[in-house]
């Protein structure tokens, strides 16, 4: 009896065998597969920010462009200043002549 569960009939054995290939077949398609998406993960954080950049460059870069920097709003801001005040000096020197006559 104990013979008998040693033994596995052929056709059993040659499915088992087929079984243990399929199964290394499929533990190395895993290895691969887990390796692949490692190097994806380990890239992906270059590629969303190419991606970003990539955005940016097309929809904004013709926007950005319009706008100044600090330096040279406040200098255009005085310069408006400068002339509103001088305005109101010429207005008033105006009124003062006017006065005078």
């Amino acid at each position: 009896m104990k013979a008998m569960k040693n033994t596995v009939h052929r056709t059993h054995k040659m499915d088992i065998e087929e079984l243990f290939f399929r199964q290394k077949e499929l533990n190395d398609d895993y290895q691969t597969t887990k390796q692949k998406v490692l190097k994806i993960e380990d890239k992906i954080p270059k590629l969303i920010r190419e991606m970003i950049n990539f955005y940016f460059d097309q929809r904004f870069e013709t926007r950005f462009s319009e706008f100044i920097t600090k330096e040279e709003f406040n200098e255009r801001i005085s310069l408006k200043m400068d002339y509103s005040l001088y305005k109101e000096y010429r207005k008033k020197e105006m009124e003062k002549e006017e006065t005078d006559q």
